[in-house]
């Protein structure tokens, strides 16, 4: 490696802990390969197939949210990811039933008249449903799978006829949800809801999570199982485990997969070299030196103090580099880890 490269490394935010959601899939390092078995990505895509509804357990920033965007960004094919993000909603959204319908409806509603309808029919639509007096007050982060290359054609001018009809009831509401998913399975893809992140909107400041836990576990995850029908990867935090609403849900959950401990310190090097060479640079192949072995055992060990939370093991490599570049080295040592450690 050179000063040069690291530099370049560094404009390029190689090690960025938080990338854009879309770039997640290709800058996954599969576990199955980190850790020599089939236990994970394979697993995790053959019960997507088999329309299951999957507890993906882990703790945060463990790799919940990038194995899922791996598999479903491309591993598995003939899917339809339905990303449904709540964490900017309010709590009843996860244990309100009908709610969390209205939502997985209005997901996809957004994503037709984001990327499918005319700038005026966009338009018209929300004056529309302001008249109606159900226009959103919060603003939704919408994301859908990585593309949604499904949604095209007749099963988007289909779909907008359903996601554009006002329910009134929640009934009405759970109905619409359930022919939305119907539609989509009826052209030989296998919608799956997608529930991301859910220790940032079910234990969230200021509200009692039991109550929370209780009712996504309870009634909405029932709801989940026996009306919508549908197959979902749900991210389940490894505290919610010992909860009785948890253990009551296991009925409705046909798969579990616990995610695993990076086995070691040349695992987070294979990690890093991947993010390195996922630039799409080609002066950055060159990357066997980008971190010296005291620097990747002073990783690896913070990565075990941190509760195996990767994402704070890739945001300090990325203080160090910034420090290597400062100094200028010509790889990250170990030096460089124990100043982005202090910060």
């Amino acid at each position: 490696m050179s000063t040069h490269l690291l530099r370049a490394l560094q404009n390029a935010h190689a090690f960025d802990s938080t990338p854009p959601e879309a770039q997640l899939a290709s800058l996954h390092v599969p576990f199955d390969f980190l850790t020599g078995s089939r236990a994970y990505e394979d697993t995790l895509a053959r019960a997507v197939r088999r329309g299951e509804r999957i507890a993906l357990i882990g703790a945060s920033g463990s790799g919940k949210t990038s194995i899922t965007e791996h598999v479903l960004g491309g591993f598995v094919h003939d899917v339809a990811p339905i990303r449904v993000r709540v964490d900017m909603m309010t709590p009843s959204v996860s244990t309100h039933p009908p709610d969390f319908a209205k939502h997985v409806v209005h997901t996809v509603r957004k994503y037709i008249d984001d990327h499918h309808a005319r700038p005026d029919r966009r338009k018209a639509s929300k004056t529309d449903d302001t008249a109606h007096g159900i226009a959103d007050k919060r603003p939704v982060k919408v994301t859908v799978g990585a593309g949604l290359p499904w949604l095209k054609g007749d099963l988007a001018v289909e779909l907008g006829g359903v996601v554009h009809t006002r329910a009134v009831s929640g009934e009405d509401i759970v109905e619409q949800a359930q022919l939305i998913l119907q539609i989509i399975a009826a052209r030989g893809v296998t919608p799956v809801l997608v529930l991301p992140d859910t220790d940032h909107w079910i234990r969230r400041a200021g509200l009692d999570p039991e109550p929370l836990i209780a009712g996504f576990f309870g009634s909405t995850l029932r709801m989940i199982a026996e009306r919508l029908s549908t197959a979902a990867v749900i991210a389940v935090h490894e505290t919610y485990l010992p909860d009785p609403a948890y253990r009551e849900a296991s009925g409705f959950l046909e798969s579990r997969i616990t995610l695993p401990e990076i086995p070691s310190p040349d695992a987070i090097g294979a990690i890093l070299r991947h993010r390195a060479r996922a630039t799409d640079d080609d002066t950055h192949r060159r990357t066997g030196d980008l971190v010296d072995p005291d620097a990747l055992e002073r990783l690896f060990a913070h990565y075990q103090a941190s509760n195996r939370n990767l994402r704070k093991v890739i945001q300090t490599a990325h203080g160090a580099l910034a420090h290597a570049c400062d100094e200028p080295a010509a790889a990250i040592g170990r030096r460089h880890v124990e100043l982005a450690l202090t910060e």
